[in-house]
């Protein structure tokens, strides 16, 4: 569990990086081959991470009704207020 936890924070705090680029280019820079990441586990992260609250603009294909996700959306993604407030207390612990 503590380990999910870690790739969600490590994951969003890529995509605060990028967000905080003039030129954000998320479908280059946090792609799960550029972090070198599973696809599925990847794509269930950022599913985690935008029912929490904390990015948005994500869509996702699933490859059947109710099945996993085969295809993450990510060129609108941003990361929210909550999503850097999230961000802010971590980095305090």
């Amino acid at each position: 569990m503590e380990e999910n936890l870690l790739l969600k924070d490590m994951l969003l705090v890529k995509i605060y990086e990028e967000h905080q680029k003039e030129r954000p280019d998320m479908e280059k820079n946090v792609s799960f081959k550029e972090l070198e990441i599973d696809k599925d586990i990847y794509n269930v992260t950022l599913e985690s991470l935008q029912n929490d609250g904390f990015i948005k603009g994500v869509r996702f294909a699933r490859e059947g009704v109710g099945s996993k996700i085969g295809i993450s959306f990510i060129n609108s993604m941003t990361i929210t207020k909550d999503g850097i407030s999230y961000l802010k207390n971590i980095s305090r612990r």
